[in-house]
């Protein structure tokens, strides 16, 4: 006998599109004939299992993002995996409360089963970090970590991420650092 046919909606992954030239986050719709402008917008609409596509330029405060960026847990935030992000500039920082390290300066913070992916980043803050992980496993893949002022990737409390292919340059602390029961 055979399986009544699903009706669902296919598993393909909702996509919003953000570029920091051509995009308006007070028009737009985040599909690719309007994308938003900010990253910012992009993760406030974004829901578990939701890509954040991202165009080639800089996304700064002065494009309006508003740091750090909080990419929740389903979300991959992606740019271009073949470059490690090599157009796709993420600069910046902001201030973030840590349950583990007080306070901190921080571009980008991974939570639960995030995912970064094909982005340049780069924290040119005092005791800057590009991405903070501290609960949960996300994945950190194919991008470029340079120029912070303390480590590319700061990995801690009880975090169990995956860090892989990555390139890691001009940091001023470390490329990677990991901490507590991490």
């Amino acid at each position: 006998s055979q399986q009544p046919t699903q009706t669902s909606a296919p598993a393909s992954a909702n996509i919003i599109y953000v570029n920091p030239q051509t995009g308006n986050d007070s028009a737009a719709a985040g599909n690719q004939a309007a994308p938003y402008r900010t990253i910012t917008l992009a993760l406030q609409q974004a829901q578990p299992g939701t890509v954040i596509q991202l165009a080639p330029g800089s996304y700064t405060a002065q494009t309006g993002e508003v740091f750090p960026l909080i990419v929740k847990s389903g979300v991959i935030l992606r740019g271009n995996d073949a470059t490690r992000g090599q157009s796709i500039l993420i600069r910046g920082g902001g201030q973030y409360l840590s349950p583990t390290f007080a306070g901190q300066n921080v571009t980008i913070l991974a939570e639960g089963e995030s995912e970064i992916r094909g982005v340049t980043v780069t924290n040119p803050n005092k005791r800057g970090t590009g991405v903070w992980i501290e609960s949960g496993n996300p994945t950190v893949a194919n991008s470029t970590f340079s120029d912070s002022k303390r480590e590319g990737v700061f990995i801690t409390g009880s975090a169990n991420p995956k860090v892989e292919n990555n390139l890691f340059i001009r940091n001023d602390g470390d490329g990677i650092s990991i901490a507590r029961a991490a």
